[in-house]
C-alpha cells in the first residue's frame, strides 16, 4: 500500500529493518519510521501522535497533496537484552496476550474510522519477537475473536466470550474483512528476530 499515494509501505519496512533491526520501545520503532519516510520523501507531512479527532489520537499521520494516510503502531515484546551495532537493547516481557492481541484489532477499528474519509486509507503495522503471536491455537479462550495468528481473518463483530480483562476493552465491530499474514521483519541474524503484520486498512466505515 501507499502513504499519501506516495511511498510504499512494505519496501519502507524493508529499507527501516537494514538500518534499524530491532527498537528500544514503540516511540522508538514510531520516530524511526517517520524518518525513514522523510527520507524517502522529504515533500512528505508526516505527524506524530496526532489527535485528528475529538477523543482520539494516531500514532503517525502521512500527509501529501491531499492524500491522508492513517497509521497505528504496535511493538509486542518479550524479554532480550544485547548488543546491535553498539546499541544496547533491554527489551520488556509484556505478556497479557489477550490484551496485546485486543490492541491491535481496536487499532484496526481505530484506523478504519480516518481511512472512510475522501482520499485517505490506513494501516495498522505490528512488530513483535514473540512467536505466540504468529500461532493458532485451539485452546478455547475468551479472546478468540481477537485472535492475529498467521491466516486469522478478522471481520464483522469481535466479542469477548466471557468478562473482558478490563471495563474498557469493549467488543468491536469492524467495517472491513482482514486475513492476515505475518513475514520476516529481521531475520535474527543481528540482534532477535522480529515478525512484522501489516494490515491495510481501505474500506473505512461504510
Amino acid at each position: 500500500m501507499q502513504l499519501a499515494d506516495s511511498i510504499d509501505l512494505g519496501a519502507l519496512l524493508g529499507r527501516l529493518a537494514l538500518r534499524r533491526p530491532v527498537f528500544h520501545s514503540e516511540r522508538d520503532f514510531q520516530v524511526a519510521l517517520a524518518w525513514e519516510a522523510k527520507l524517502a520523501d522529504p515533500d512528505i507531512d508526516v505527524y506524530l501522535e496526532t489527535r485528528p479527532a475529538d477523543r482520539a489520537h494516531l500514532d503517525v499521520a502521512f500527509e501529501k497533496a491531499g492524500r491522508y494516510t492513517a497509521v497505528e503502531l504496535k511493538y509486542l515484546t518479550r524479554g532480550w537484552s544485547g548488543e546491535v551495532n553498539g546499541q544496547h537493547y533491554n527489551l520488556k516481557t509484556h505478556g497479557a496476550h489477550d490484551r496485546g492481541r485486543y490492541g491491535v484489532v481496536r487499532d484496526v477499528w481505530r484506523v478504519e474510522q480516518f481511512a472512510s474519509r475522501p482520499n485517505s486509507n490506513g494501516a495498522v503495522v505490528v512488530l513483535t519477537n514473540d512467536p505466540s503471536y504468529l500461532r493458532p491455537s485451539s485452546r478455547a479462550s475468551r479472546d478468540a475473536a481477537f485472535r492475529i495468528h498467521d491466516g486469522a481473518v478478522l471481520a464483522g463483530l469481535r466479542a469477548w466470550d466471557g468478562s473482558p480483562p478490563s471495563r474498557d476493552m469493549v467488543d468491536l465491530k469492524l467495517a472491513g474483512s482482514y486475513q492476515l499474514q505475518w513475514s520476516d521483519y529481521s531475520t535474527g541474524d543481528i540482534g532477535p528476530r522480529l515478525w512484522q503484520l501489516v494490515i491495510e486498512v481501505d474500506r473505512g466505515v461504510g
